[in-house]
């Protein structure tokens, strides 16, 4: 566990090893849903930050659920325990989940995650090739540069603006995940 801090915010980073092969068998047995479904065009018809890359996102979907992959999200939720013990936060849950598999040439825009306002976004690299871009991360005037590598899990405030520059190698996988208070979701089902 490593921690980072930029402009202030905690940035935290993990080594986990996992089954790259039940992960990507995952991967090729998920079905997508209808483009209509998906959050992006739904709700943000302007703005897809995702160029030529594929995601398995749609708001409320719990891919690590669906795909069976309950060691794997066991794993997240400890690093996530541990993040909010270090900078003193209400514990969390994971609420939603998907995968990105990002080709040579693709690239994620700058964005921040607004929907549900997540605690912690969290990213998981699992398929990472030579010259992988890396994960940039964006708070006020300052940037961090992470680079992937198989098995590296990345913790950092949902708020904050995040991307990745155009990719050189031929493959880049990883897991993406939101977060939200225990506090907020038991207010919220009142």
């Amino acid at each position: 566990m490593k921690f980072f801090s930029v402009s202030g915010a905690t940035v935290a980073t993990f080594n986990l090893d996992y089954d790259e092969a039940l992960i990507t068998n995952a991967i090729k047995n998920w079905k997508p849903v209808p483009d209509e479904e998906l959050t992006y065009p739904t709700t943000l018809p302007n703005f897809n930050p995702f160029k030529r890359a594929f995601f398995g996102y749609k708001h409320n979907f719990d891919f690590l659920g669906e795909a069976k992959l309950t060691k794997l999200k066991k794993n997240f939720q400890e690093c996530c325990d541990l993040y909010t013990e270090k900078v003193n936060l209400d514990k969390i849950v994971i609420t939603n989940s998907w995968f990105g598999i990002l080709n040579k040439g693709s690239e994620v825009e700058f964005h921040e995650h607004l929907l549900d306002s997540p605690v912690l976004l969290g990213v998981y690299y699992f398929k990472i090739g030579k010259g992988s871009s890396p994960l940039v991360l964006q708070n006020k005037e300052s940037n961090l540069k992470l680079h992937p590598y198989n098995g590296r899990f990345i913790l950092f405030p949902g708020w904050m603006k995040h991307g990745v520059e155009v990719n050189k190698s031929l493959e880049r996988g990883c897991i993406g995940f939101n977060t939200k208070s225990i506090l907020a979701i038991k207010r919220d089902t009142k």
